[in-house]
């Protein structure tokens, strides 16, 4: 309860009740199923809850903002986020809440800005705002094998990321388009702790 009280989720609210209704929807959706599955594996509810409601809270800015306000927080830009700066959300709202709300917890901060890519070493709390985001309920059917990808995550956050990235990337290349290297890099990462 004393986490509860000292993150600003009024502060969170607000914002996300200005975002367009099919995306607060999402949020919502990924909150409850962050809380689920953070109590199915031990993670800290209110910090899961927290990050799930804040993670798209600039994901419907235009690319210009996106990229100013990521300059402006010397979040760095490379070619591929410069040409599709919606990668850059969450790095910005990690960064926003940070600055104008005062979150200084490390792990929702990391939780929300690498909830779009993953990265190497990712903590239970990242895991489980990333798998909740890419599977909540109104996501099914979005993707090929998805459902299983959540079912998966009630057991053990790491086999259903390797799951999810796995699929992820086919589905990338076979579309023909670009894996960024934070999610080979991830891959690679919850690959190696598998073992051979």
């Amino acid at each position: 309860m004393e986490a509860q009280l000292s993150l600003p989720f009024a502060q969170v609210r607000e914002r996300l009740g200005r975002l367009p209704g099919p995306l607060r929807e999402h949020v919502e959706r990924v909150a409850r199923e962050a809380v689920a599955l953070a109590r199915c594996h031990g993670v800290d509810p209110v910090a899961a809850d927290f990050a799930a409601l804040a993670h798209d809270l600039f994901r419907v800015e235009p690319s210009t903002t996106l990229l100013d306000c990521a300059r402006s927080y010397r979040i760095p830009v490379d070619a591929v986020r410069e040409r599709t700066p919606i990668l850059v959300h969450g790095a910005v709202t990690a960064e926003w809440l940070r600055r104008e709300l005062g979150v200084h917890d490390h792990g929702i901060l990391s939780a929300v800005q690498y909830h779009t890519t993953g990265r190497p070493g990712m903590s239970p709390l990242e895991m489980v705002v990333f798998l909740a985001d890419k599977t909540e309920p109104g996501r099914q059917g979005e993707s090929p094998g998805w459902d299983d990808v959540r079912e998966a995550a009630r057991h053990r956050l790491e086999g259903a990321l390797l799951l999810f990235l796995e699929r992820h990337v086919e589905h990338l290349r076979a579309q023909g388009l670009p894996v960024l290297d934070d999610t080979s890099a991830t891959l690679a990462w919850v690959r190696s702790r598998r073992g051979p």
